[in-house]
């Protein structure tokens, strides 16, 4: 989580939870698949790696604090038809809902996902990584991260056509070691941890870009608006920005309208800047580059 994704934490007051319970890491390194350096990235900004049950444990537990135990209702869903009645209703209806979204299914046109053509895989193992690193090989890439205390966060990517069909959305342990087995040795190490139903293995997708988050009364922000490749790692974060902007625009705005068209100009821009960057690296890494970057 970047400095940014923090600060909107912050302005909701449990920047200082997430700080309390995670670990700072500054810098990491790209790797090619030997194990070479292609590049060490800088110290100047500090990350810290949030896995993603405490990140919903703190915000969960601060709205019931706020607004009671009955404000989150969990494991209900909403169709487009419901939308459409709530839309009736309220004065507002906020769709983050993800990139299936039902709310922009039902409000934005020709809006959906699109497939990127590539799997990424992903797991946790026991270990703890020393660093933040990144290694394309030949057409993919392999990724190793902390986690929390005694585990290492680990993920791949890989084009989709590499994989064998699966009918389940986990899997692949073989077809792991058969793409990153000759690898260096810290991709070595991580695999040889993995087991088959520990990996999480997902077609990637993206949102082609909209020419506002807003309607009358509605509004998308994170993946419903602009759900990205994880290239940058920032996909999961600019929800959080964009919620913290939402709110603060609706709230310091004379009426809703207002509040709207302000926070789509705040928010649209850089995020369709990161939305773009991140298809771009999906298809970098991915594709011929990496295979020259091998051949040096």
């Amino acid at each position: 989580m970047w400095p940014d994704a923090i600060a909107a934490l912050d302005a909701i007051g449990v920047g200082a939870r997430i700080r309390d319970e995670t670990e700072a890491h500054a810098g990491g390194s790209i790797r090619r698949a030997d194990g070479r350096m292609l590049a060490r990235l800088g110290t100047g900004r500090e990350a810290r790696i949030v896995p993603r049950p405490t990140l919903l444990r703190v915000l969960s537990d601060e709205v019931e604090t706020r607004l009671g135990p009955d404000a989150i209702v969990w494991g209900d869903t909403a169709d487009a038809a419901e939308s459409a009645e709530s839309a009736g209703r309220e004065a507002l209806i906020v769709g983050a809902d993800g990139i299936n979204s039902v709310v922009r299914a039902r409000h934005w046109r020709d809006a959906s996902p699109r497939a990127l053509g590539t799997t990424a895989l992903r797991g946790v193992v026991p270990g703890e990584a020393t660093e933040i690193s990144e290694t394309w090989g030949r057409g993919r890439i392999f990724g190793i991260t902390p986690h929390s205390p005694g585990h290492t966060n680990w993920f791949a990517c890989v084009r989709t056509v590499q994989l064998p069909p699966s009918p389940q959305p986990w899997g692949h342990a073989n077809t792991l070691r058969g793409l990153y087995g000759d690898w260096h040795p810290a991709v070595r190490e991580v695999l040889a941890q993995v087991t088959e139903q520990s990996i999480d293995a997902r077609p990637l997708f993206d949102v082609p870009r909209l020419s506002s988050y807003v309607r009358p009364g509605v509004a998308l922000v994170g993946d419903a608006a602009h759900a990205m490749a994880p290239n940058l790692g920032r996909g999961a974060y600019e929800s959080l920005i964009d919620a913290a902007a939402l709110g603060a625009e609706l709230t310091s705005a004379r009426d809703l309208d207002t509040g709207l068209v302000a926070y789509n100009r705040r928010r649209r821009g850089p995020s369709q800047r990161t939305r773009l960057g991140s298809r771009i690296l999906n298809r970098l890494t991915t594709g011929p580059l990496t295979t020259i970057i091998n051949a040096w």
